[in-house]
C-alpha cells in the first residue's frame, strides 16, 4: 500500500486552516505524523473488522492494479 502525500498543500493547509505563517517540515511531519497514525490505528488498536493492513488497503483500493490510496487529515482546532 502506496501512501501519496502532497508537501505543498499539507503546508497550505498548515497555513491556512492551524494558522502557522511559515510551516517548517518539522510542522509538515507532525501532520503526516498523525495522518499516518489515524491510517494505521485500526491495526495498532484492534478494530474488529479490520485484520491486516492487506485488508484495509483491499477495501481503500477496490481494483488490484492500483496500489494507491489518496487520506486527508480534517484540521479542527
Amino acid at each position: 500500500m502506496v501512501t501519496v502525500l502532497d508537501n505543498e498543500a499539507i503546508e497550505k493547509n498548515a497555513m491556512a486552516k492551524m494558522h502557522i505563517k511559515d510551516p517548517s517540515m518539522k510542522d509538515v511531519n507532525a501532520i503526516i505524523g498523525r495522518i499516518m497514525a489515524g491510517i494505521t490505528s485500526p491495526k495498532r488498536f484492534g478494530a474488529p473488522n479490520v485484520v491486516s493492513l492487506f485488508n484495509l488497503s483491499s477495501q481503500l483500493c477496490p481494483v488490484s492494479p492500483l496500489h494507491f490510496i489518496q487520506c486527508g487529515k480534517i484540521l479542527f482546532l
